[in-house]
């Protein structure tokens, strides 16, 4: 099995993977670029909601993840630039314990994403982070919205887009 390292290389070489800096001079810069979406990890631990403000601030907004291939491309990068970082928030929800989750961008959730046994039934919670780690058994974890974590944001690089 190809280490982590060779594993972004792998992504880095496909064009699914791109890692920007400020000289690349477009929205992009400093943020892990995964088809034509930029994404930024935020270490300041904070509330999911709070996580959310933050993003939508810097016209942005919490991640949300439409595929396995952008999920793994996401936490090779993250765990080879980030390695004290366990766990992030990301734009998952639910409402209410009876709604369906859902992606703060608007963006159709997939309940494909989840693996077995996953979705959490807990009335407490009502919100996703992306586990770092090196197992696979937790793609996405319901935790409490009030829990201090680190958090991804997410934006589209309007020069990559296809509309």
């Amino acid at each position: 099995m190809a280490s982590g390292l060779q594993f972004v290389v792998l992504l880095l070489s496909s064009g699914l993977l791109q890692l920007t800096s400020a000289a690349d001079d477009d929205m992009c810069h400093d943020a892990i670029q995964v088809g034509n979406r930029c994404f930024t990890v935020h270490l300041q631990q904070d509330t999911w909601r709070s996580a959310l403000q933050s993003c939508l601030s810097q016209n942005a907004t919490l991640s949300s993840l439409g595929s396995l291939e952008e999920y793994s491309a996401l936490i090779s990068a993250i765990k080879n630039s980030f390695p004290g970082v366990d766990s992030v928030w990301i734009g998952g929800f639910k409402a209410k314990l009876e709604s369906k989750w859902q992606w703060a961008d608007g963006m159709e959730f997939n309940p494909k994403l989840w693996l077995a046994g996953q979705q959490c039934r807990d009335p407490g919670l009502l919100c996703m982070e992306m586990p770092i780690n090196e197992s696979r058994d937790e793609a996405f974890k319901a935790v409490s919205c009030d829990a201090l974590k680190a958090y991804l944001c997410m934006r589209h690089d309007s020069r990559h887009s296809q509309q």
